[in-house]
């Protein structure tokens, strides 16, 4: 259990190394899966759902980046970084916990892991996302 624990926490680590600056697509990755899967439910082909995926993740990164521009104050920022936090969170636990289940039988530290992991990847997704493709950076 302890050398699950450490390899599960190294093993988060160098994948939130890696993916540090793809963080802020679990929004637009999770909107285009699921226009993607609404419209193969509803009997279109791969093809259209493949185009309706890529379709809706573009257009809200196109949204998010409006929206950023057009924010005026610190609250406004915030609440865009929340719905960008929330699949980020989402994201990460889910990688944490399948992370564990490499190593050992998930178990009540693999679920605080797994927590404390959503916590992390949503506060960066959330502390980042004011400085998404913009001039702001300082």
């Amino acid at each position: 259990m302890i050398f699950a624990a450490i390899a599960t926490i190294t093993a988060l680590v160098l994948i939130g190394l890696l993916l540090l600056n793809l963080i802020l697509y679990a929004l637009p990755v999770a909107i285009g899966l699921t226009a993607g899967q609404w419209t193969s439910a509803a009997g279109h082909g791969i093809a259209a759902s493949i185009a309706a995926g890529l379709g809706a993740a573009l257009l809200t990164m196109l949204l998010a980046r409006i929206a950023l521009g057009l924010a005026r104050s610190r609250t406004q920022l915030a609440a865009i970084g929340l719905l960008f936090a929330i699949p980020a969170a989402f994201a990460g636990y889910h990688a944490a916990l399948g992370l564990w289940a490499l190593f050992a039988e998930p178990n009540g530290i693999a679920y605080l892991l797994a927590s404390a992991s959503a916590l992390g990847f949503g506060a960066l997704a959330w502390v980042r996302v004011p400085y998404y493709g913009d001039a702001r950076q300082a």
